[in-house]
């Protein structure tokens, strides 16, 4: 007969005794202690975080207002920022701010 005990971590699995769930908990504090350890390593190698974003709002033709759309990024370096940059979307490859851009949103069937 098994029996089901709860692993930390908020993970329910079924072993056969105690003494396995027990080893099985312990060989999964492990893994994450090494992983939090690499992680340190890492940072200490100088890691960078980027994050990016973007946006789009339909145009409004009662006030006037075309569709926009814009994107930006930051790079982060644990609490310095190294650089960011953001700017408005364009369709126009005539324009000097057109990064080959085809659509104002991503999601399909916009344009």
């Amino acid at each position: 007969m098994r029996q089901i005990f709860q692993v930390s971590g908020g993970t329910i699995r079924e072993f056969p005794d105690a003494a396995e769930a027990g080893a099985a908990d312990q060989l999964r504090q492990a893994l994450e202690r090494q992983r939090q350890q690499d992680r340190i390593l890492a940072e200490g190698t100088q890691l960078n975080n980027v994050y990016t974003d973007g946006s789009f709002n339909e145009a409004d033709p009662v006030q006037h207002i075309p569709d926009r759309a814009g994107w930006g990024y930051i790079v982060v370096r644990q609490s310095e920022t190294l650089c960011q940059m953001n700017n408005n979307l364009t369709l126009d490859p005539v324009n000097n701010r057109y990064h080959g851009a085809t659509h104002k949103q991503q999601h399909r069937g916009s344009s």
